[in-house]
């Protein structure tokens, strides 16, 4: 029953191609008065992104969203960073970067947006496939400046960049920020298969315990994740009893980071089985911990963009998987995933772009351009200035952006 249960639920899930058909019927509801509208405008959107008619919807739906409510209460944010402080006399604008939709939401109701817009430019990583969402549509109703946006993927960006003119577009997304120093080979090899993933349904765990059955039970299995939904470690030996193999994994539920870099850099090769979801950012530490990865060719995953002749495979959803894996364990020592990484995909490498990109932004409007941003990473979802002295540097610069506009912003340590 559980494994019957995992492959109706990995079906209905997948089955894109009904939903678009089916989210066709919710069109006509956004364009009457009533309060579903805006709903129907967004399911729409994230459903049928590239139809011909989605335009249409977007526009729709940004008009419905400048009837939302606007809140002056304080606001707290999470998971941002301000990566250059403005220079008022200079007419130079500062950036504020920010993730999450609901971290974005925040922003997007709050009374003073105009006011912190009028001297910062915000930058924002979507999360998901496509891009679209409700607080995007309410901070492009009420700003008036456009938002720099980095979607999940490069094909999300090449969407956004030929069709939207209220936003602009960067070639970034959340897997483009991390710290090439966290991660380093060791000596040794000694974990054949890693998946760090948190243990939520659509990581599809399940694909990798069916796929066990047909592997040689010598192959070290090691889980890595975090609990979400109710869903724990218990819960996945539950579905890994469904197909007999329980007993041949190692699951690390909310280790450390340090243990996580450990346990990545250690593995052979990396599996990442989910159909769909945003950037997946273990996907690019695996390939900076020097371990290989293995996508599903058709998974709609932003890092899938990585994965080439350097770095992994792409595996055929259509085939077995077990065989697929046997092969990729074989040419495991072929690829050389770190050396591509570093080169290409690093927060340095990505920031000095994204400089580049601002630069040229603020030159284009005209404004002056005097001082680069901050370099930076991400780590664990929270951003870091690289420069250790940078956190000091920018301390008052928080402050005064809580006095001035009422918005905290919370720093990790």
């Amino acid at each position: 029953m559980t494994r019957c249960r995992l492959e109706l639920a990995d079906y209905v899930r997948k089955g894109d191609r009904p939903k678009a058909l089916a989210t066709h019927l919710f069109l006509p509801l956004a364009y009457t008065p009533e309060r579903h509208a805006l709903t129907a405008a967004d399911h729409f959107l994230r459903f049928n992104p590239r139809s011909p008619m989605a335009p249409v919807a977007y526009r729709r739906a940004v008009a419905l969203a400048r009837g939302l409510p606007v809140s002056g209460e304080p606001v707290t944010l999470a998971r941002s960073i301000i990566l250059k402080a403005p220079d008022h006399g200079a007419g130079e604008r500062g950036v504020l970067l920010t993730s999450f939709e609901p971290e974005l939401a925040k922003l997007a109701r709050y009374a003073r947006l105009p006011d912190i817009t009028a001297s910062y430019d915000i930058a924002f990583l979507a999360t998901w496939h496509p891009f679209y969402s409700m607080p995007l549509y309410q901070y492009v109703a009420r700003a008036p400046r456009r938002m720099f946006l980095m979607p999940s993927s490069a094909s999300d960006y090449e969407l956004c960049r030929h069709r939207h003119e209220d936003v602009v577009a960067f070639p970034f997304q959340s897997s483009s920020w991390v710290n090439p120093d966290f991660y380093a080979p060791p000596p040794r090899k000694d974990i054949d298969i890693i998946m760090v993933a948190n243990f939520s349904r659509y990581k599809r765990h399940w694909h990798l315990f069916r796929a066990l059955r047909d592997l040689p039970r010598r192959l070290r299995v090691v889980l890595v994740g975090i609990r979400i939904d109710n869903r724990t470690k218990e819960t996945l030996l539950e579905e890994a009893t469904a197909f007999g193999v329980a007993d041949r994994l190692e699951i690390h539920e909310g280790p450390p980071d340090e243990v996580v870099s450990d346990l990545l850099s250690r593995a052979k090769i990396f599996l990442a089985l989910s159909a769909k979801e945003g950037s997946y950012i273990s996907i690019a530490e695996s390939l900076f911990s020097g371990t290989p990865v293995g996508v599903y060719r058709d998974a709609v995953i932003g890092s899938k963009d990585y994965i080439n002749e350097h770095t992994g495979t792409l595996l055929d959803s259509r085939e077995p998987l077990a065989p697929q894996i046997e092969s990729f364990l074989d040419r495991a020592k072929s690829y050389s995933p770190q050396a591509w990484a570093i080169e290409n995909i690093s927060a340095r490498v990505n920031g000095a772009r994204l400089n580049e990109l601002l630069r040229a932004q603020a030159m284009n409007d005209g404004g002056p351009w005097s001082r680069d941003i901050a370099p930076f990473y991400c780590r664990h979802f929270d951003f870091f200035y690289e420069r250790a002295d940078d956190e000091a540097a920018f301390s008052p610069i928080y402050g005064r952006f809580e006095r001035d506009y009422g918005v905290r912003i919370v720093r990790r340590p």
